[in-house]
């Protein structure tokens, strides 16, 4: 997403492309509305507000000018008794684990400090945040989605603090990658992503890409597709046998652009796709796009996706898959845990597809949300100690262990190949060494995540054309590249 009528640069925002994310953005549980179903943790509150590679080097642009890292605390045990109010909308049960088990662990080590996690939607955090960071009472830490349309607006608001000092004090840019760090930056004035000042932090890595049932396709004497080709052949046979081809809720309305990113990027090209959204040399009058816009059209019109699908969450999406309702889910990583409680370690398998048949790999992902910590917090070095905690190597193991996807996993981890994990992280390591990750589409325009996901849903109920659907995806990045 967008804020800034203003170009990005290319040349810096391409090299950051190598891991970026959503609101598909937002991508993943962004939009569930429903709060974790596990009870905090000892030492945690949790509340429903409303509804790489592991190089070491800096990030690539980034300032380090504000601080030196002098006068920062880095021992939350001589900080005094804090409670520190962390948002976050993370819904879904893996990575919400995760944070609570993580909390837990902050606490028992800490415990001066105590976490008051509220959780929200993401639809609700993005609605709510700006708000409550221009107050004199913002939460401690809080997650900001990447882009101009949240982390830039809020960055030339004034209303995040950069953690250049904290970044010096922890050594951050020593252990996450530079290309993962820049989607977390950008120049005071909100107008550039990728270079600048840090605002965020990142723990979590994401890829849409297509989970399978293993035990379907065997039935049905189908290989695992190795092209988007094969993918497509395989669809009216399933339907024919009588299964689901695919299960699909699109009540958060991000995941029809996840469903639309995975036949998109490999169509379009890494290259392509980014260009589109970093104000490249690119159209979105690319055939490529109606091609695979009308593929999703004749998805819907053939009954390979689920019915009913804009009144299924997500979540519920990714459970109804993990009981066997379908032979695929076309979905991001977030989802992991919910597939594994259903089909087991290795019932499920998980793939992304290349440019070409047996070219290098290519899909629509990047990080989770940045965890920032507001201008006008109370206890900002806490907070950093507390970002700081859950990022590292010791977060990384807790987030495999509820099948989530670290943004920089275990250095020398090994996955079993037969699991779900193992396919996870195997697709992630090829995408992160070729480069492979494209961003999220709906970045492209502040406009552009509303502009999809309302046209989408209305291709797929055949209420607008291909042709109009292309149209008014091109007026949007007119609009906003015209700076009317």
């Amino acid at each position: 997403m967008r804020h800034q009528k203003a170009r990005l640069s290319f040349a810096v925002a391409l090299g950051a492309a190598t891991v970026l994310t959503v609101a598909a953005c937002a991508p993943g549980p962004s939009s569930s509305s429903s709060s974790p179903s596990s009870a905090p943790p000892t030492g945690t509150s949790s509340s429903a507000a409303g509804s790489g590679n592991g190089q070491s080097s800096s990030a690539s642009g980034l300032s380090t000018s504000a601080g030196t890292g002098s006068g920062v605390n880095t021992d939350p045990a001589t900080m005094g008794t804090i409670k520190l109010t962390v948002w976050d909308q993370e819904t879904s049960p893996g990575i919400s684990n995760s944070l609570d088990e993580l909390n837990k662990q902050f606490h028992a080590k800490y415990p001066n400090i105590t976490i008051n996690r509220v959780v929200m939607s993401g639809t609700d955090l993005r609605t709510t945040l700006k708000l409550q960071l221009s107050s004199n009472n913002p939460p401690d830490v809080a997650q900001a989605n990447q882009g101009f349309a949240d982390m830039g607006s809020y960055v030339k608001a004034g209303l995040l603090t950069n953690l250049a000092p904290y970044n010096e004090a922890y050594g951050w840019s020593k252990r996450i990658p530079s290309s993962q760090l820049a989607l977390d930056s950008m120049t005071p004035d909100g107008s550039k992503l990728g270079t600048g000042n840090l605002y965020g932090v990142s723990g979590t890595g994401e890829v849409v890409g297509i989970f399978y049932n293993k035990s379907i396709l065997r039935k049905l004497n189908l290989p695992v597709p190795t092209s988007i080709e094969e993918f497509e052949s395989q669809l009216p046979k399933i339907k024919a046998a009588g299964v689901l081809p695919i299960e699909y809720g699109d009540q958060n309305l991000s995941p029809s652009i996840h469903l639309w990113g995975v036949t998109l990027i490999p169509a379009l090209g890494h290259t392509t796709a980014s260009a589109l959204v970093f104000g490249g040399n690119a159209s979105w009058t690319d055939p490529a796009v109606a091609k695979t816009a009308t593929t999703l059209q004749d998805w819907s019109n053939a009954g390979y996706l689920s019915p009913g699908a804009n009144g299924v969450s997500s979540n519920s999406a990714a459970t109804a898959f993990g009981k066997g309702g379908a032979a695929y889910f076309l979905a991001g990583t977030w989802n992991e845990n919910a597939i594994t409680a259903g089909l087991g370690a290795s019932g499920a398998g998980f793939l992304v597809l290349p440019e070409t048949a047996g070219g290098p790999l290519t899909a629509m992902g990047g990080l989770g949300m940045g965890w920032a910590i507001p201008t006008n917090a109370k206890h900002k070095d806490a907070s950093a100690a507390y970002i700081n905690f859950i990022t590292d190597a010791n977060a990384a193991q807790v987030l495999i262990q509820n099948n989530q996807l670290p943004a920089v996993p275990p250095a020398n981890f090994k996955a079993d190949p037969s699991t779900l994990l193992g396919n996870v992280l195997a697709d992630w390591a090829k995408l992160t060494a070729a480069n492979g990750l494209a961003p999220y589409i709906d970045w492209s325009t502040p406009t552009m995540y509303t502009t999809l996901s309302t046209n989408l849903q209305l291709l797929l109920a055949n209420k607008i054309t291909v042709p109009d659907f292309v149209k008014a995806v091109q007026a949007d990045h007119d609009k906003f590249y015209s700076g009317s």
